[in-house]
């Protein structure tokens, strides 16, 4: 969480407000850095009534603040925020399709039985857990 790294280093360094406003104006920015297909993916879902809950690890008040100013919070029936492994969790995998970028936290979700796993790779990767890739969003709603 960038604010609370200023908090640590104001004790050293001479920080002000500013800087504070420049990382509110960069998390207000945040839906620039969504991949094109993110919001057209959601609402996809939502319009064939799949629950939508995302499933994100990190600090808190970061994570929130990232899917809120994205506005992605508006198609999700659920967030759900952790510093823990995703697989590490008391929900339920069995039900449930997971998209993740990470292999670390598909792998940990595997072991879990989940419905369906997808890892999505946008840049060329070797498939080290032998599942399901695609490399686009647009790509799930193309092959349904």
């Amino acid at each position: 969480n960038p604010s609370n790294t200023l908090s640590l280093m104001k004790k050293d360094l001479n920080i002000n407000e500013l800087m504070y406003q420049g990382i509110n104006d960069f998390m207000k920015g945040t839906s620039n850095y969504l991949y094109p297909d993110s919001i057209p993916f959601l609402k996809y879902l939502k319009e064939r009534r799949y629950t939508v809950i995302i499933l994100t690890k990190g600090n808190y008040d970061f994570q929130m603040s990232k899917i809120c100013n994205t506005q992605v919070d508006t198609y999700c029936d659920d967030i759900i925020i952790t510093t823990n492994h995703k697989g590490n969790l008391d929900i339920d995998y069995e039900n449930g399709i997971f998209i993740d970028d990470k292999y670390e936290e598909l792998k940990s979700i595997m072991s879990k039985n989940p419905k369906r796993i997808i890892s999505i790779q946008r840049e060329s990767r070797v498939n080290e857990l032998d599942i399901e890739t695609v490399n686009s969003l647009q790509e799930l709603i193309n092959n349904v």
